[in-house]
């Protein structure tokens, strides 16, 4: 195996959003990976849940487009598309059925957009970093970061990213 396998690099994402998320004095305790669509598990308990999904792998002979001929084993590479999204609970109605106050919709407004700069500058930083080493990935896009909720009882950021890896398993 050349390089780190994917779950290791959205791993390493991960730990990058999260050391810029505790620079920020709000570290979510719930932090893992998985693939395809994210599961609001409890975002309200241990302050929020930071997550790197999996959406997608494609092949690319010019990245980030997929390649839209037959496959060959030469000329192409291994892409991905990832979504690295943080929740925290959101201010809903108290146990008198109020709603909530101007000044909790406004903390938690403040506290979405300073995750979501932090969420951008980890991750962003350490695709940096990785591309500048050369050996973990080939290329990367740090694309649009979308805001998500209030559903659920929760409210926060997801920032989509496409990297060219070199390995996708390590299964041999």
């Amino acid at each position: 195996m050349d390089g780190p396998t994917l779950y290791g690099l959205a791993h390493t994402l991960l730990q990058c959003a999260r050391f810029e998320l505790d620079a920020c004095d709000a570290p979510p305790t719930r932090t893992y990976v998985t693939t395809g669509e994210i599961v609001w598990d409890d975002c309200c308990a241990d302050g929020g849940q930071l997550v790197v999904s999996i959406k997608r792998t494609f092949n690319t002979d010019t990245f980030p487009a997929t390649v839209a001929t037959p496959l060959v084993c030469q000329n192409w590479e291994a892409a991905a598309d990832l979504e690295v999204q943080i929740v925290r609970c959101a201010p809903t109605y108290n146990d008198d059925g109020e709603p909530p106050t101007t000044e909790q919709l406004n903390e938690s407004a403040l506290l979405v957009i300073n995750d979501a700069a932090a969420v951008r500058r980890g991750v962003t930083c350490c695709l940096l970093s990785m591309l500048d080493a050369g050996v973990e990935i080939t290329d990367a896009i740090v694309n649009e970061q979308s805001f998500v909720g209030p559903q659920g009882g929760c409210v926060g950021s997801s920032l989509f990213i496409t990297i060219g890896v070199l390995e996708v398993c390590d299964c041999g």
